[in-house]
């Protein structure tokens, strides 16, 4: 499970801030997605910090997917009704 840097830190109980520093120091890695927004993984989190507390992280995170243009929408529904 991925989360953002607010859900992160809220998850482990420590400001943005010290994870930012955190990410710095190499202490924790991030990936980023499809967007180039920074992530970070729930089983990382786990190894960097002990607990992670999932009940106050309902945000949700892109994966950097799009939904599909209208104009494609269109087109499929016309193509499945030939």
């Amino acid at each position: 499970m991925r989360m953002n840097i607010n859900q992160a830190a809220k998850a482990v109980g420590v400001a943005r801030s010290t994870l930012y520093r955190d990410i710095q120091e190499g202490k924790v890695s991030v990936g980023k997605d499809g967007r180039g927004k920074p992530y970070v993984d729930v089983a990382e989190l786990e190894r960097a910090y002990g607990n992670v507390t999932l009940s106050d992280t309902s945000e949700t995170v892109s994966n950097g997917q799009t939904g599909t243009p209208q104009k494609d929408k269109k087109r499929q529904c016309a193509t499945a009704r030939t």
